[in-house]
């Protein structure tokens, strides 16, 4: 987990943003996750 942390750290400090789902997340309720994806994309445009 911590280096999952670390990267994240180095990604947000570049400018990314990370999201992270669980597979079995993915792969249940992939819809879910899609939209999800789809809302973060629409927030960051709001912060630009």
């Amino acid at each position: 987990m911590e280096y999952d942390e670390k990267r994240t750290a180095y990604l947000n400090r570049e400018g990314f943003t990370v999201i992270r789902f669980e597979n079995k997340m993915i792969f249940d309720n992939l819809p879910s996750v899609l939209m999800e994806i789809r809302e973060n994309f629409k927030d960051n445009k709001t912060k630009e």
